[in-house]
């Protein structure tokens, strides 16, 4: 299990941002249901894993269970980020990298003005 789960946000969820089960089941559709009974307000497809699906209705707060945990409550999933850092060798010998991109610079003039050659572009992932 993931330690980089977020809490739930109805409102990122709907707008389509990566939904997880506590125990890291995805959620594969979500629908809000404002008019149902306050444990059904939100429906999820839930990918169980082999091939199976589950559809799941949940509280509001996206937990399964209003007075405790499950490993069914819903949690935003980590996004995987992609961001790039370029390393090259200085006029004197010295390792240059610089600090993270979200995508390659198309021209790095403070390498250029540091004579950094043998540039070479990093990409790196977090998840946030």
């Amino acid at each position: 299990m993931s330690t980089n789960y977020k809490p739930f946000n109805l409102d990122r969820a709907l707008a389509g941002d990566p939904v997880v089960t506590r125990n890291g089941m995805k959620v594969l559709n979500i629908a809000y249901l404002p008019d149902a009974p306050d444990n059904s307000k939100i429906v999820c497809v839930i990918d169980s894993g082999h091939g199976y699906t589950n559809c799941i209705t949940f509280y509001q707060s996206g937990m399964l269970w209003s007075e405790r945990q499950h490993n069914m409550d819903l949690f935003m999933a980590p996004i995987e980020k992609e961001y790039w850092v370029a390393s090259g060798t200085t006029a004197s010998g010295l390792l240059f990298v610089t600090h993270a991109y979200d995508k390659i610079p198309e021209k790095m003039t403070h390498i250029d003005c540091m004579s950094v050659s043998n540039v070479q572009y990093h990409k790196i992932t977090r998840l946030e």
